[in-house]
């Protein structure tokens, strides 16, 4: 409830939420510390995890331009998974999906189910300038 409040400025629960540019804005100027660069998905997936059960997050990762021979051109799902404890943290969201790495250290949470698992593959919406702008 506290990540919806911070991202839509709205107390009552909601299913689905748009996300204010504005406070989104501040939200990553305010939060990203070390990091040169905050997406706005960052930033939802760090309140999401925050709200959903489980301490380890699941999200997946696009692989296309960042695998060989993924280029921009090629269709399908080209995806890795990448793990984290992202709670409240969009730096370590950013970190997560900015490197390559094969390990999984929270094989323990996943066995244990303590994990969750967040995608964004369902927008309504464009990613304009620096905000998110729906149609």
């Amino acid at each position: 409830e506290l990540a919806k409040q911070k991202l839509t400025g709205k107390s009552m629960p909601i299913s689905s939420f748009i996300v204010d540019a504005e406070k989104c804005a501040d939200l990553k100027q305010s939060l990203k510390r070390d990091s040169s660069f905050l997406s706005t998905n960052d930033v939802a997936v760090a309140a999401m995890a925050e709200v959903l059960p489980g301490r380890t997050t699941m999200m997946l990762k696009n692989m296309r331009k960042r695998a060989p021979g993924m280029d921009a051109h090629l269709g399908g799902n080209h995806i890795t998974l990448v793990y984290g404890r992202f709670a409240g943290d969009p730096v370590a969201v950013r970190k997560t999906v900015s490197v390559n790495t094969k390990e999984n250290p929270f094989l323990f949470d996943i066995a244990t189910r303590n994990c969750h698992i967040i995608t964004n593959w369902c927008f309504d919406a464009l990613f304009q300038g620096a905000g998110l702008v729906t149609e």
